[in-house]
């Protein structure tokens, strides 16, 4: 499969806090992301205690925006971008 490099957002959509990243692989990072957040090893503490509270269920692990062999500098340009319109941050 072709690494697609994005941007990727985790979404609480109970309480719409989320989580922007920049990635170069958005497919093997949302997998990877979703593993460690089950297993409850996210470095992250507020998002991993989220997750552990409340389940999948009320989570959304996404591909925000696909950037086609994006440079770091878009890419975190682009990560700039979703975070001013993300709303609540986790932190």
């Amino acid at each position: 499969m072709e690494k697609r490099s994005g941007i990727i957002e985790i979404r609480n959509l109970l309480t719409d806090r989320c989580l922007c990243l920049a990635s170069e692989d958005t497919f093997s990072d949302c997998a990877s992301i979703r593993f460690s957040l089950d297993l409850g090893t996210y470095p992250l503490a507020s998002l991993q205690e989220d997750y552990t509270n409340t389940g999948l269920e009320v989570f959304e692990i996404r591909e925000a925006e696909y950037l086609p062999r994006a440079s770091e500098e878009e890419l975190q340009a682009a990560l700039e971008k979703h975070l001013k319109s993300c709303g609540l941050l986790y932190e």
